[in-house]
């Protein structure tokens, strides 16, 4: 989720041409919610914070009135439960890649999306091995 939380951060940071950070408890809380397997409400509310947010920091003052707040303690750690940091992160860009192609249906969209090239998806399907049938990704 935190590698999701930063995409989104940074994408609406240059979308927007703002210079926003997360405080940590955000991070947290944000970390900790049931998102219900749907990024677009992550993907929406990031947004709205990076847009609606006077300061540089996001606090949890700034979140919706609405937005549960669970913040009890930190979920860091110094450690990726026994991955290394290369193979973590192609786990996050491979669930990133599947996610918004299964929302956009199309390898352009996705690309379009995520804020890179075609190519780009393309290889990063073969690299993963991935390919479509019928609209769907399917892991060989």
């Amino acid at each position: 989720m935190l590698p999701l939380i930063n995409f989104y951060l940074n994408k609406f940071n240059k979308k927007y041409s703002r210079e926003q950070k997360l405080s940590k408890q955000v991070i947290d809380i944000l970390y900790k919610y049931q998102w219900e397997g749907n990024i677009r409400e992550l993907e929406n509310l990031i947004e709205r914070l990076v847009i609606t947010t006077d300061g540089t920091t996001i606090t949890i003052d700034d979140l919706p009135n609405d937005f549960p707040i669970e913040y009890s303690q930190p979920i860091f750690s110094n450690k990726i439960e026994s991955q290394s940091l290369p193979a973590y992160l192609n786990e996050v860009e491979k669930s990133i890649i599947i996610e918004t192609y299964n929302e956009t249906k199309s390898t352009w969209k996705t690309a379009e999306k995520l804020g890179v090239s075609q190519s780009y998806i393309v290889r990063r399907f073969k690299k993963y091995h991935l390919r479509i049938s019928d609209k769907k990704i399917i892991e060989d």
